[in-house]
């Protein structure tokens, strides 16, 4: 008996491209390294937002907030030998300090402010806003716009929410 199925090859080609092909980061998150501006008032608390000046040096320059005509940048992350071995500031970096941003990945935060009138605790699909002056995060219903002083940060959502660590899991692509 032939085994005429054991030579068969393809024989189409082709140029079609498949879309929505998955593109993986082995790095799991895209970070950005710089320092705190010293003319900066805020104090510089871990998952706050921080934004540069696109015209201004030295590049990795960071400020709190979104003064006007700066970029946001991304939110400050965790950084365990200051939360640790820092009583001063447990919480936040100190001015002119070496600092390292989210730029696009997944982070986990667990405080943010209810100070807007209308503003909730993070959900699935709420909008979320920045503070502009203190870069502190908001979030606000789903199909809300930003209240004076803050502004839609179209490029952070939140992905999950923890009842066991009263946390949300946000997707930063800035």
């Amino acid at each position: 008996m032939p085994d005429y199925n054991l030579s068969i090859g393809l024989g189409y080609k082709g140029s079609g491209r498949p879309n929505g092909v998955p593109a993986y980061n082995d790095q799991g998150a895209y970070l950005l390294g710089g320092f705190m501006a010293s003319d900066d008032a805020q104090t510089p608390y871990f998952g706050r937002l921080v934004s540069a000046n696109p015209a201004g040096t030295p590049d990795g320059k960071f400020y709190c907030g979104i003064p006007g005509g700066y970029v946001p940048m991304g939110l400050i992350l965790y950084h365990a030998g200051i939360a640790m071995n820092d009583p001063a500031k447990p919480d936040s970096f100190i001015t002119g300090q070496p600092i390292t941003v989210m730029h696009c990945g997944t982070m986990w935060i667990h405080t943010w402010a209810k100070t807007v009138i209308g503003s909730i605790d993070p959900k699935i699909g709420c909008v979320v806003t920045v503070n502009n002056t203190t870069g502190e995060l908001v979030f606000m219903p789903q199909g809300s716009g930003a209240q004076s002083g803050h502004t839609v940060l179209s490029g952070i959502s939140v992905k999950s929410v923890s009842d066991d660590t009263s946390g949300a899991l946000l997707f930063v692509n800035l």
